[in-house]
């Protein structure tokens, strides 16, 4: 714009010397057309950059690795032209934390609109969200821009690849296809499902008396129940790193989430009930959710795949300590690509599996702890790695 500046100057220079030099009616008249008109089309830039409207169309959601084509639109609804219109695109994943910029310059006439074809393509799942970060409109000179900001915003998802799981459950409780689970910690109430038997207390039940074993053994017996623990398996999911100047690779963030999806619905397809958490770094809030079915899933998918890492000094189990206090659980399973720390002191009479996501040009060290299972993959063989787990 610098440039265009001095040219018209020096123009004006040229044809005021021409003017006064030769004293003739035509070079007045070129003068006073050198600086009307470029001071008209500056007002009129004004006007059509007022009244321009812009939009991005993307379509909701794309496969990995496939070529999406979006359509950027820009409308000029006044009568006055727009000599160049340039806009700046920007996306990022907000799981793996890329971004990219896409830049378009064109002229628009007046009234008129013109599309332009933005092509999309991402190797890794997450959700894509792109907004205008810049949209100048200049006059036919070059000589003024008008600063637009247009509000353009959007989102798409590249879904995850997900496989097969066989899903086997280990000890650590009583869990059934149906989803109950009793402890084999402490008594409860359900007397369907008996913890074990001890000698009569005042003040037990005498429903609960075992009479057959109170003959045999002349005192009294009685049966406890079982306890139904609701909350059977929990699955964690580490959005926390350590260490910010050296964050889990995209392909690591990739891998991480479609274990953790296929994990969900393959305990989903066997009809165990579970529940799922994570801390969103975006707001500083813990999410969990119970699932039982795949429309369940689709409602917290988009917010998985919009699960990115960041500094956090704290380890997810830890978030959820502060949240909920404890962990009830008999069984949790922990995504991460941050070896855990004392996660025993979680969860200590849990089963604890750590799906451990490590990337291949910089492995991890793994701490390993006591009663923790603990099961290293890789993002470029994370199905085959993972194929077979028992949680």
């Amino acid at each position: 714009m610098i440039t265009s500046w001095l040219k018209w100057v020096l123009w004006i220079l040229l044809i005021l010397a021409l003017t006064i030099f030769t004293n003739a009616a035509g070079a007045v008249f070129l003068l006073l057309l050198t600086v009307i008109v470029p001071l008209a089309c500056m007002a009129a830039n004004k006007i059509a950059a007022s009244r321009l409207e812009i939009a991005v169309a993307f379509p909701d959601t794309l496969e990995k690795e496939e070529k999406m084509q979006g359509v950027f639109t820009a409308k000029n609804s006044s009568l006055a032209p727009c000599g160049m219109v340039e806009a700046v695109l920007t996306s990022k994943n907000m799981l793996t934390g890329e971004e990219r910029a896409a830049a378009v310059s064109f002229p628009l006439g007046a009234r008129q609109s013109v599309e332009w074809p933005l092509r999309l393509k991402d190797s890794h799942c997450g959700k894509i969200s792109f907004s205008m970060k810049r949209l100048r409109v200049y006059d036919l000179f070059g000589l003024t821009c008008r600063n637009i900001l247009p509000g353009v915003r959007g989102s798409v998802a590249v879904l995850p690849n997900l496989f097969p799981l066989a899903v086997s459950l280990g000890t650590g409780g009583n869990l059934d296809k149906d989803g109950t689970d009793y402890s084999t910690e402490k008594p409860g109430y359900d007397v369907s499902e008996p913890f074990g038997i001890r000698e009569y207390i005042p003040g037990d039940s005498l429903k609960n008396i075992h009479w057959k074993l109170t003959r045999k053994l002349d005192r009294l017996i009685v049966r406890e129940a079982g306890l139904p623990l609701e909350n059977s398996l929990l699955i964690l999911y580490e959005t926390g790193t350590a260490d910010p100047a050296k964050p889990p690779s995209p392909s690591v963030c990739d891998a991480m989430a479609e274990v953790f999806i296929s994990l969900i619905q393959a305990l989903i397809a066997d009809r165990i009930p579970h529940f799922i958490g994570w801390q969103d770094q975006n707001n500083g809030a813990f999410l969990r959710y119970s699932l039982q079915s795949e429309e369940e899933i689709s409602g917290v998918l988009e917010k998985i795949l919009a699960a990115g890492q960041k500094e956090d000094e704290f380890f997810c189990y830890e978030h959820y300590i502060q949240n909920f206090m404890a962990c009830d659980f008999s069984h949790v399973v922990y995504i991460t690509a941050r070896p855990p720390k004392d996660i025993r002191l979680f969860a200590p009479k849990s089963r604890v599996t750590v799906l451990l996501c490590q990337d291949e040009e910089r492995p991890e060290k793994i701490d390993e702890q006591t009663d923790v299972q603990v099961i290293p993959f890789y993002p470029a063989g994370a199905e085959q790695d993972l194929y077979s787990i028992v949680v």
